[in-house]
């Protein structure tokens, strides 16, 4: 293997440099490559950290995350028809609330205010969700073959009824 030149490391290092960002008081000092650890992920420094401010990738993700919920519980709401829609009903009641909470949480995050904005809360948020919707869809799966039967009888009860005349 030949020498690297030395012009050709210190433009790396520019480089990597460049792609950690400039380091400010107020964030913690992150060797590159050591970022996403266990031991970093769940400190207490980086859960209860405000986030920087402003529109990023990441705001924007959460933005359209927090959207599609808030859009997936109108759609059931209105495209949602017949017998479906009592048991589907059930998924609108977490969605909206969670969408509204993640945008109080976005606007928090954007003006920066303290506990509101931390990584901790949006984590909460999001284990909340996913334990609503867990402990509705596993009572959904139990009560669905009691549904499906009672629909198979009432099939076979209106099969004998006679039709309405035009």
């Amino acid at each position: 293997m030949g020498v690297i030149p030395w012009r050709f490391k210190s433009s790396f290092a520019h480089h990597v440099k460049s792609w950690l960002g400039p380091r400010s008081r107020g964030t913690a000092n992150y060797k590159f490559g050591n970022f996403m650890s266990f031991a970093t992920i769940f400190s207490q420094h980086f859960l209860f950290t405000v986030p920087a401010n402003g529109f990023s990738v990441l705001f924007i993700a959460y933005v359209v995350i927090f959207a599609l919920l808030i859009l997936g519980a109108t759609a059931i709401l209105t495209f949602v028809k017949g017998a479906d829609r009592k048991i589907y009903k059930k998924y609108v009641y977490p969605f909206f609330t969670f969408g509204i909470l993640g945008f109080l949480h976005l606007a928090a995050r954007y003006e920066g205010l303290a506990w509101l904005s931390t990584r901790f809360t949006l984590i909460l948020i999001f284990v909340a969700l996913v334990t609503w919707v867990g402990i509705i869809f596993i009572k959904m799966m139990r009560n669905m073959p009691k549904i499906n039967k009672e629909r198979a009888t009432e099939e076979k009860f209106r099969k004998y009824l006679p039709k309405k005349k035009k």
